[in-house]
């Protein structure tokens, strides 16, 4: 990003989000798992270590057979290993992104816990509404549409696709 302000937040974000990973390693390794950070993060490559990766390495270390039941067992909101990510205000991040001269787009809205955290949303200065989304039912695709619409906003989507081989069949499908 050749904006100084967005590189040094995202430079921020990757350090936090490696503490993060740090962190889910040490609460693994204390109840019996045993990953490695250094393996972990040659799975997320040059991208933002996040939890699909720690589920790989658990699969491949052979505590869970599956990236789902990596999840279940100790990745999971709440779950023995998580460690909640960091919470940024919204307002602040959208003059950033528009500081920087990009559009603003709220991923992946249909699921956010509540009527008023979406209200919420609209009013920080977004510039659009990522409507399609896989994990977004028919009904909700078509209600963020109309509100999209009605609030003059991009509609947007997306296959949510992370770098997970899972994903591959998603790709390029919204």
């Amino acid at each position: 990003a050749a904006h100084a302000a967005l590189r040094d937040h995202l430079d921020g974000f990757r350090g936090i989000r490696k503490r993060r990973a740090e962190e889910m390693v040490e609460r693994l390794n204390a109840i019996g798992v045993p990953v490695r950070l250094d393996a972990v993060q040659a799975r997320a490559g040059s991208g933002v270590l996040a939890r699909p990766h720690l589920a790989a390495e658990i699969v491949a270390v052979g505590a869970a057979s599956s990236i789902a039941e990596a999840f279940t067992r100790y990745l999971h909101d709440g779950g023995p290993a998580d460690v909640p990510k960091p919470a940024f205000e919204a307002k602040a991040l959208v003059r950033l992104v528009h500081d920087a001269g990009g559009l603003a787009v709220l991923a992946h809205p249909g699921l956010l816990p509540s009527d008023a955290v979406f209200d919420a949303a609209l009013q920080t200065g977004l510039d659009g509404l990522e409507v399609r989304h896989p994990m977004h039912s028919w009904a909700t695709t078509r209600w963020l549409g109309e509100e999209a619409r009605r609030a003059a906003l991009l509609e947007t989507g997306g296959s949510d696709f992370h770098g997970r081989p899972a994903d591959l069949p998603r790709l390029g499908r919204y």
